[in-house]
């Protein structure tokens, strides 16, 4: 069995305050993860590994200078670590509707990262000239999620998206994330 197949085994038995240290002190690499490692130009993709009705489980590649815009989890928890390269990540919360910067900082490889409240949104940016890639673990599946609009400063919602599922790239546009 490899380290991935351990590692998703873990998962459903993991409690959420302990993920942390489960990605932390597994013995993950990127080349695990080399069947589920799509990407695209100027932009990340979501490979989706695992879903199911308790958790998802993606693998996200971050092309140079690509970023996700202001976002929520619709409720969820959110875990992430980084594989390869390197990310800022910026949490906000809402004040009237808006968000509010709260904090800034940079993920290097093999760090982690949390959004421990569901009421908070975050921006991930790869700012450099490099991939970066980064697994991250939804404490329930995500259908849709609201997306901030900094142009109009209004949210919209978004329907979840995958560029591959199961190591399979789709072959038209992304799907709409559903369970599988």
């Amino acid at each position: 069995m490899s380290n991935l197949d351990q590692f998703i085994r873990q998962l459903p038995h993991t409690a959420p305050q302990d993920l942390d240290t489960l990605f932390a002190q597994s013995q993950l690499t990127l080349a695990d993860f080399a069947p589920f490692n799509f990407s695209q130009p100027n932009q990340y993709t979501r490979n989706c590994i695992v879903r199911n009705e308790h958790f998802e489980l993606l693998l996200l590649n971050w092309a140079p200078n690509s970023k996700a815009p202001i976002h929520d989890h619709n409720g969820e928890e959110c875990w992430f670590f980084l594989l390869d390269g390197s990310l800022e990540e910026e949490i906000f919360h809402l004040k009237n509707n808006r968000p509010i910067a709260l904090k800034k900082h940079v993920l290097n490889r093999h760090s982690h990262s949390h959004l421990p409240n569901p009421n908070w949104l975050h921006r991930v940016v790869n700012n450099s000239n490099s991939t970066a890639v980064s697994l991250h673990y939804y404490s329930s599946p995500i259908e849709q999620c609201r997306v901030y609009d900094e142009k109009n400063a209004r949210f919209k919602w978004h329907k979840s998206q995958y560029y591959s599922v199961a190591g399979k790239v789709l072959k038209h546009e992304p799907v709409t994330a559903k369970l599988f």
